[in-house]
């Protein structure tokens, strides 16, 4: 089955349990604040046990050598994601972060254990923490336009940062993970995919579609997002000498992905423009059912030659 297939697939589960939150919505079962508690979940729980999982593992050269490549490759990729995003949207700091960054976490890591295994989540989880990290410092500053906004101790804090600091520690200790931790690990990991899909369909469910039609922003962000920042990380990838391979590959699939959720989250915190963060986020994620097999086969054509 080729990665394309194989990331179809993927995405039309990931669309049932979308539905599911649709459906709990529409029918008062689930309403706003339940859906914020389960990105708080999400956010400071199971995301965080993904990446600390994905790095307790055994100390080798080969590990060590994926996880310095992809600290770097992760942060050139969301570099010249931020670059292009912030020139095609110079006067919309919002539009400029729902197109620079992706659903890495959420829609990233279900999508690279689908189609490379389970273990293959260390090749993103540099890029989980870059991405955090520039969300909140520089993707604050592109929402509100003032420095005095971006609080350093917000991005020191940052769950997903203590969290990969944390797994790195493991990592470099080579501390021996017990049965019984790797067996809860495990389950709390498992929520990710249906939690977060079920959040996102929760969104889907307050937009109407008379809103996409009456958004022209929104449909840039969907081209900048999905089709014209991952071909320029694909073309990256294909330059650098650490960017083929399946570690090429997951990190494609990451830069690919959706615009993430917590652009409304900090549109929210930070009085910017909420609905239409809400609207990048849902319509990039219905379009990437499209997009994402197409641009993944044409990655794994060019990085795994």
């Amino acid at each position: 089955m080729s990665y394309g297939t194989v990331i179809f697939a993927q995405i039309a589960q990931m669309f049932v349990l979308m539905a599911v939150g649709v459906a709990l919505f529409k029918t008062g079962r689930m309403g706003g604040p339940g859906a914020k508690d389960l990105g708080s979940l999400l956010l400071y729980v199971v995301i965080p046990v993904v990446i600390v999982r994905s790095l307790w593992t055994e100390r080798t050269a080969r590990t060590t050598q994926v996880i310095v490549e992809t600290f770097f490759l992760a942060l050139a990729l969301l570099a010249l994601a931020i670059v292009v995003s912030r020139v095609a949207f110079r006067r919309d700091g919002l539009l400029a972060f729902s197109s620079a960054f992706s659903n890495a976490g959420f829609v990233g890591i279900p999508l690279v254990e689908a189609a490379m295994g389970e273990g293959a989540v260390i090749y993103i989880v540099c890029m989980i923490g870059w991405l955090n990290a520039l969300q909140a410092s520089v993707g604050v500053l592109m929402i509100t336009g003032d420095r005095a906004s971006v609080r350093p101790r917000a991005v020191m804090t940052n769950p997903i940062i203590i969290s990969f600091a944390l797994g790195l520690a493991l990592y470099a200790l080579g501390a021996p993970e017990p049965a019984f931790a790797s067996d809860v690990l495990a389950t709390i990991a498992g929520l990710n995919t249906p939690a977060a899909m079920i959040v996102c369909g929760s969104y889907l469910a307050q937009v109407k579609l008379r809103d996409f039609a009456t958004s022209g922003g929104v449909w840039a962000v969907c081209g900048m997002r999905l089709v014209v920042v991952p071909l320029l990380s694909l073309l990256l990838l294909a330059a650098l000498p650490w960017g083929h391979g399946e570690v090429g590959l997951a990190l494609l699939i990451a830069a690919s992905a959706p615009t993430g959720a917590n652009v409304a989250i900090y549109a929210a915190q930070y009085e910017g423009d909420y609905k239409t963060a809400v609207l990048t986020v849902c319509a990039t994620t219905i379009l990437s059912i499209i997009s994402l097999p197409l641009l993944i086969s044409l990655g794994a054509a060019v990085l795994l030659a």
